[in-house]
C-alpha cells in the first residue's frame, strides 16, 4: 500500500524492535533501510533512532498498523506548503474533521473492528476491507472532496513534519510513552512564546486508517526500559494549568463524571467517550 499510494520519492526507514516474526527481513528484502535493535524500545526512542538517519526535507513518522490512502503524501505536504505548516496529521477515526464523520466512521468501526488476540492477518485485513466497502480508493477520494481546511487535533499515528522543524524542536522525550500528545504541547507552546515553529494541524482532506487497539491485543514484549525514567502519563511532566492552555482537546484531561454525583454529564461523557466525539462540543 505503502508504494503504491505514496506519490514522492522516499526512502523506507524502519526500527525493527528485536521482532522474531520474520519482518525485518522482509522488509529488508524489498529495499527498506532496516534499523536492528536488540531490545523493544519504547516508541518515541524508535522514532529519535529512525528519524536521526533520515535524510529528506520532509519526514513521515508513521506507524506499522496504519493503511494509507492515493496521493497521502501529497495531499499532506502540499497543504503543508498552502498553509506554512511545519507539522502536519491526517485525519483518521481518532480525528475526524466534522462531527458527522467522527460518529459514523467509530459507529462502524465499533461494530466490526472488534477481533481477538489470536486474529490472523488476513483477518484483520478483511475487517478492514469491510469498513470501506464497496472500495477503499472511492472512500478515500469522496473523503477528500468532501472536507476542506485544517483543525487543531492530534493523530499521532502518521506525523508529516519538515527536517527543519524537527531540528527547531529537538527529538522526542524518551521517557514519554504518549510522544504525539507530547509533541503537540511542546510545539504549541513554542509557537506562542518563540513564534518561529507551527503546532501540529489535522489536515481535513486526507485520510489513514489506523487500527488502533486492533492490533495491540496480540501478545507482545515488554518494553526493555527503566521504570524509573519512563513518564506514563502526560500530567507528570506537564503542569495543569498549562495543560489547559496549550492542549487542543481539553476534554480528555478533566476526571471523568460519576454516574451518581452527575448523571447527565456523566451518559454526554460516555456518549462523546463511545464515538470518540470529544473534540467536538463543551466541556462534559
Amino acid at each position: 500500500m505503502l508504494s503504491r499510494y505514496t506519490q514522492n520519492s522516499f526512502e523506507l526507514i524502519v526500527v525493527d524492535n528485536a521482532s522474531s516474526d520474520g519482518s525485518a527481513d522482509f522488509f529488508q528484502s524489498v529495499g527498506a533501510r532496516v534499523l536492528r535493535q536488540g531490545k523493544n524500545c519504547n516508541y518515541s526512542i524508535a522514532m529519535n533512532i529512525g528519524t536521526g538517519v533520515a535524510i529528506g526535507d520532509f519526514i513521515c513518522q508513521i506507524n506499522n498498523d496504519v493503511i494509507v490512502s492515493p496521493s497521502w503524501d501529497k495531499f499532506l505536504i502540499d497543504a503543508m506548503e498552502r498553509y506554512k505548516l511545519d507539522f502536519a496529521w491526517p485525519s483518521s477515526i481518532e480525528f475526524m474533521p466534522t462531527y458527522g464523520e467522527s460518529k459514523n466512521a467509530i459507529k462502524k468501526w465499533r461494530k466490526i473492528g472488534k477481533l481477538p488476540a489470536s486474529a490472523t492477518k488476513e483477518k484483520i485485513l478483511a475487517v478492514w476491507e469491510r469498513m470501506y466497502i464497496p472500495d477503499w480508493e472511492g472512500y478515500c477520494d469522496s473523503f477528500h472532496k468532501r472536507n476542506k481546511g485544517l483543525v487543531d487535533g492530534i493523530n499521532g499515528h502518521t506525523l508529516m513534519m519538515r527536517r527543519s522543524a524537527w531540528q527547531k524542536i529537538g527529538a522526542h522525550d524518551e521517557r514519554m510513552l504518549a510522544t504525539d500528545w507530547d509533541l503537540y504541547l511542546r510545539a504549541k507552546k513554542r509557537e506562542l512564546e518563540s513564534r518561529d515553529l507551527r503546532a501540529p494541524k489535522v489536515v481535513c482532506d486526507v485520510y489513514v486508517h489506523h487500527f488502533m487497539q486492533t492490533t495491540a491485543r496480540v501478545a507482545t514484549k515488554g518494553y526493555d526500559s527503566n521504570d524509573k525514567n519512563t513518564i506514563y502519563d502526560i500530567r507528570d511532566k506537564w503542569p495543569n494549568e498549562e495543560l489547559k492552555d496549550l492542549f487542543p482537546t481539553p476534554m480528555l484531561l478533566e476526571p471523568a463524571p460519576t454516574i451518581n454525583a452527575r448523571p447527565f454529564a456523566y451518559f454526554k461523557y460516555a456518549f462523546k467517550r463511545y464515538f470518540n466525539l470529544y473534540q467536538w462540543g463543551d466541556r462534559w
